[in-house]
């Protein structure tokens, strides 16, 4: 459960300009190890940034054993073992929440950009199309789908990244995502515009 509110800079005073996400927990222990996990991942920029990140890994992980459920300590521990480049790892994370959580259609997205991030094209638009035809809902594919004519064009398939790229004209006619994605093409290698525009 997410509950968003903005935060107060006097009392009865909203400021509208910074929303916050809070994080509703069913554990209060699971909630503690993420606040300390938070805290290490916010001093990672220092000195010791990799005893930072490696202690934040690791109260993370307990809040995860707390909660298995706890999707915001899933995405705080992919994030660090991203930074740490530990890809494997942060693979291994998201298989855990494809498993426990509900958010599977993401996390199925999230594997792909791992194995896309590993040079391992064919699995990111195996798990890119997984999570496109059987997770989700067409108010939520846009995101996938420019993952999917990302993967396509860095494969060379240019055709079929371009088809999937019209289709999102059709769906998405007003969307910048997909207008940014076309002019990166179009710079890149002179490609036509679509038919759809």
């Amino acid at each position: 459960m997410l509950i968003s509110f903005s935060s107060c800079t006097k009392k009865g005073e909203v400021n509208r300009d910074k929303k916050q996400t809070v994080y509703v927990y069913d554990s209060i222990e699971s909630l503690n190890y993420y606040n300390e996990g938070l805290k290490h991942y916010n001093r990672h920029s220092s000195k010791d940034q990799l005893k930072e990140l490696d202690s934040s890994v690791y109260f993370l992980k307990k809040s995860i054993l707390n909660n298995n459920r706890n999707i915001s300590s899933y995405e705080m521990l992919i994030t660090v073992l991203f930074l740490k480049k530990d890809f494997q790892g942060a693979e291994n994370v998201i298989n855990e929440a494809i498993e426990y959580t509900s958010q599977k259609a993401y996390y199925t997205g999230k594997k792909g950009m791992i194995k896309n991030k590993l040079g391992q094209q064919d699995s990111a638009k195996y798990y890119f199309n997984i999570a496109l035809q059987k997770y989700y809902k067409k108010e939520q594919n846009l995101g996938i789908k420019n993952q999917i004519i990302g993967i396509l064009y860095q494969m060379g398939n240019k055709k079929e990244s371009l088809k999937v790229l019209n289709e999102c004209f059709i769906e998405y006619p007003k969307d910048s995502l997909i207008f940014k994605r076309l002019k990166e093409m179009i710079v890149n290698d002179q490609i036509p515009r679509p038919a759809s525009l």
